[in-house]
């Protein structure tokens, strides 16, 4: 089985019953729940419910944590799968919150499947067990296209880094302070960082900093290619895993973290082309979910900053902004944008969680055409997206 066969499998689930596919690989065993077109859940054996709880710190949801501690107490032989639908079944979390659980614990199962050349795999048609894990579903098809563009992004990272499960360590902290190219850091950050690195792999780093564990290894990819930060292997069990297949040719957009998304419609339609610039890869995906099945071109931007001039490139009919980046402003960059004829008449939608009038009024001054409000329902999002790409009356300049 190859990269491609899996993913086929995956896709292939639309014409299948409610069940679970079953693949095993040098000694670890990934578990698959479908119905339809709609993923449940996805763990593998390596997955612990300590990995459980460092997921549910994570995103955020620390009040829960005792909550799980007290139910690992009653029975500390609980799989993580088992453990999730307990949680779910004593509503320790909120559907919403199970829903973003489920998903970070499928893109962390699901990623490194991605990576493997070999396994063998089998289909169970049965019922969703236990049940309560049929109350949150994935769409499969947006779910898989995200992971393909992580696969691509992972690619161009080879050969300095092979696994996020790989130790990195500073051996000299004088060298800390010498410039590196393409290196982002602050030096004092990166000192704090030096300091964690006691032993622990990029994704346990990852968790700890609270960052996506794929940000953080573009991030230090300059350092170790450097020599400032030296890449042990990966420490059992994690050494079973797959690593990051060595690419054919490094895709030019992954090291600006953009992705696209062709999306599907009636070719007969006028297709629209939606730039979302979020630093946040749920709110992308959301928005390319949302989106994606409706008759529009989707492009994701996670580093509008690294990737300025690609933007201008885009030439988008409509750009969906998040207000709160780590490097810019993005009312700024809006400003910026506004000024460039290129965007005059381009509506520029940002988005953000604050509800204030005068954030609102921020943002107009700022010359957003309109302002969405986080969290946001797909009906929201295609009556305003709508209203000014196939109704062009209502944005005028």
């Amino acid at each position: 089985m190859n990269p491609c066969d899996i993913v086929q499998l995956l896709k292939e689930s639309v014409h299948r019953p409610s069940g679970e596919l079953e693949i095993n690989r040098n000694g670890v065993t990934w578990h698959i729940g479908l119905t339809g077109a709609q993923l449940h859940y996805a763990c593998n054996s390596l997955q612990s419910t300590e990995i459980l709880e460092q997921f549910i710190q994570e995103l955020g949801f620390e009040s829960a944590v005792p909550a799980f501690r007290s139910l690992l107490q009653e029975n500390a032989e609980l799989s993580l799968r088992d453990a999730v639908a307990q949680m779910i079944e004593r509503q320790i979390l909120g559907q919403g919150q199970v829903q973003q659980l489920l998903r970070a614990i499928a893109e962390d199962a699901l990623e490194s499947l991605l990576w493997t050349k070999d396994g063998n795999a089998q289909w169970q048609e049965q019922a969703i067990a236990p049940a309560s894990l049929q109350t949150s579903s994935i769409d499969i098809n947006s779910f898989v296209y995200h992971l393909e563009q992580r696969v691509d992004t992972w690619k161009s990272l080879q050969p300095i880094i092979s696994s996020p499960y790989q130790c990195p360590r500073c051996d000299d902290m004088g060298k800390l302070t010498q410039p590196v190219a393409q290196g982002v850091l602050p030096t004092q950050t990166l000192e704090m960082m030096a300091r964690l690195m006691q032993g622990i792999s990029i994704r346990q780093l990852a968790f700890l900093l609270k960052q996506d564990v794929l940000k953080l290894s573009q991030v230090l990819h300059p350092y170790i290619n450097a020599g400032v930060l030296r890449l042990e292997g990966a420490r059992a069990p994690y050494h079973q895993l797959p690593t990051i297949p060595s690419p054919h040719a490094a895709p030019a957009m992954a090291a600006n973290s953009m992705s696209a998304s062709a999306g599907f419609g009636n070719s007969n339609q006028p297709r629209y082309k939606v730039v979302c610039i979020d630093d946040s890869p749920t709110v992308l995906d959301t928005i390319q979910r949302y989106l994606g099945t409706e008759n529009f071109e989707i492009a994701t931007v996670e580093n509008p900053m690294a990737s300025l001039s690609a933007l201008f490139d885009m030439k988008p009919d409509l750009i969906l902004m998040d207000v709160s980046m780590p490097g810019i402003d993005g009312n700024r960059l809006c400003q910026i944008l506004k000024r460039s004829s290129v965007f005059t008449n381009v509506p520029i939608v940002m988005v953000s969680g604050n509800t204030g009038v005068l954030d609102k009024e921020k943002a107009k001054a700022a010359g957003a055409t309109d302002y969405l409000t986080k969290p946001f329902s797909k009906e929201e999002l295609l009556n305003l997206v709508n209203q000014y790409l196939t109704q062009p009356a209502a944005y005028a300049t």
